[in-house]
């Protein structure tokens, strides 16, 4: 066996006195990219400058101007977060409530008829592009610290969107059948990027930083919409009212989601994460964020006058509560300021509920149980297949029948039902079994996580079973809250691995085991002993 100085020279070991020079490399390295990092914030923020120099002299094109803005401000956020990947997921997390989407090949008939009317191109789906083009050229380049897919968490994913390619192939129309399979294909690839690029415990910090924010930002904006009745247009992000309602009494804000119903979702899930981690957490910044996210969001979601949106929440903070009460771990301190920010809050919120509830909505709850009549119809003419995914607004005519001829005509408002009727028995089972099984994640993340991680994951599986609440009264097709849902169970997937622990790639794990302290030359066994 080598002796000490000979493993040394190979810069695999060291005796007792003997230094290490590959850590004397890496701290070089770390200094050097200390040393370098104000030079790259200041060529960012250079760029960033020039950007909007340039989108000031773009004048009134307001969507050219905020592009050029965009793209010079990303070294600047690129550095500021941690680097271009983060960033990318960071810009597809955002998306979820921003909005910003393109619809190719649109069919108006049909599209506000509720389905999804054309091919959807978002924020999400060039930043998914770049992120698996970088993670391509990595496996390419250098395979040794390429991360592989992990696919363990995803199998009930990849047979509910095989299921749906399959009935996509007895579609009536195999255009709009294509519309809906594209958008889960991208979901699909969010999910598989996700699991598998999530690592420690500050990525998972990072996402909910993400998301609490967005929260924030949309909530302001469905506040002021709801205040001033104004509909703003910045480029390709407006605000949204409810049609329906916009020449009534009641004034349903949805921010700059599209529809009321889909704010009311998006408010609803990240208000349990932030209830959890206000009844259970210290003071710290990351807790502050969270009693934001909670005040903000109830308030934007009260005034979104979605029931089903109040629906979802109840239930998640009902789980939230009563499985702290049970662990032993609700905390006195949290608990009662959440109760004293309500009851000042409590003159707001109740008048509107009140008057929500009392309130006649122009027949929108009694309209949905002829739709889903309609719906059973067609179950019942095509249990296997379905009608085609995204095809319920297409064969809907057929369903006519003379006592609902004079009903209103729209997609069915119950999630499970239009997967049901659209895509066929096999894709409703793995539907279920996929939420189901993002929920029950959740279990194993509270049991085997810290105190960070458990309250996340107890507040996102009970935001995911209240949004099943909600599913039974909405449709639930549009690109932001299903990738809500799939961004949702894929955090609920990378916590119960319990991978808050940072894990390195092989090749790493390898030399960091090449160069651990091996025993001092006294200790190794010579030639001829035990293990010679």
């Amino acid at each position: 066996m080598a002796g000490p100085s000979l493993r040394w020279a190979a810069g695999l070991g060291h005796g007792p006195f003997l230094p290490r020079p590959m850590e004397r490399v890496r701290s070089l390295a770390a200094a050097a990219e200390r040393g370098r990092r104000p030079w790259m914030l200041a060529a960012a923020a250079s760029a960033a400058a020039l950007g909007a120099a340039v989108a000031v002299a773009a004048g009134r094109e307001t969507t050219l101007g905020l592009g050029v803005v965009a793209l010079s401000l990303v070294p600047l956020l690129a550095v500021a977060v941690g680097g271009l990947k983060r960033l990318l997921v960071a810009a597809a997390l955002f998306d979820i409530s921003l909005g910003i989407d393109a619809h190719f090949f649109y069919v108006e008939p049909l599209g506000d008829l509720g389905a999804l009317g054309g091919l959807n191109v978002s924020v999400t789906t060039l930043a998914l592009a770049c992120l698996y083009a970088a993670w391509l050229a990595e496996a390419l380049l250098t395979p040794w610290r390429a991360t592989r897919p992990r696919l363990a968490g995803t199998t009930w994913a990849l047979a509910y969107v095989g299921a749906v390619a399959v009935a996509a192939l007895a579609a009536t129309n195999a255009m709009l059948a294509g519309f809906e399979l594209a958008l889960l294909a991208q979901m699909l690839l969010l999910l598989v990027y996700l699991v598998s690029h999530l690592r420690g415990r500050e990525d998972i910090v990072f996402a909910f930083w993400v998301l609490f924010v967005s929260a924030i930002v949309q909530s302001a904006v469905t506040v002021f919409t709801a205040v001033t009745h104004v509909i703003v247009h910045v480029g390709p992000i407006s605000n949204a009212i409810d049609r329906s309602y916009m020449t009534g009494a009641i004034w349903r804000a949805g921010g700059t989601m599209g529809a009321p119903n889909l704010a009311s979702s998006f408010f609803a899930m990240l208000a349990a994460p932030a209830l959890a981690l206000v009844l259970t957490q210290r003071r710290s910044a990351f807790t502050t964020l969270a009693y934001a996210t909670l005040v903000c969001s109830l308030v934007a979601l009260v005034v979104t006058r979605s029931r089903g949106g109040w629906l979802a929440f109840i239930v998640a903070a009902a789980i939230v509560v009563a499985v702290l009460a049970l662990r032993g771990t609700l905390s006195t301190r949290g608990l009662l300021t959440t109760l004293a920010a309500g009851a000042l809050l409590a003159p707001l919120v109740v008048p509107v509920v009140l008057d929500r509830l009392q309130a006649y909505d122009g027949g929108a709850l009694a309209s949905r149980a002829p739709l889903s009549q309609m719906s059973w119809r067609m179950v019942q003419d095509h249990p296997l297949l379905g009608v085609g995914p995204n095809n319920f607004a297409a064969v809907a005519p057929e369903y006519l029948t003379p006592d609902l001829s004079r009903e209103w005509l729209y997609t069915v408002h119950n999630k499970y039902l239009l997967v049901w009727s659209e895509s066929g028995s096999i894709a409703l089972l793995a539907f279920l079994m996929f939420v189901l099984r993002g929920a029950w994640s959740a279990v194993a993340a509270v049991r085997g996580g810290d105190g960070l991680s458990s309250p996340l994951a107890l507040g996102l599986g009970a935001g995911v079973i209240g949004h099943m609440a909600h599913m039974g009264y909405d449709i639930f097709n549009s690109r932001p809250v299903v990738q809500l849902l799939w961004v949702c169970i894929a955090l609920l997937a990378v916590l119960a691995r319990g991978r808050v622990q940072v894990a390195a790639p092989r090749f790493r794990r390898a030399v960091a085991q090449a160069l651990a302290p091996r025993p001092t030359y006294a200790a190794v066994p010579r030639a001829g002993g035990p293990l010679g």
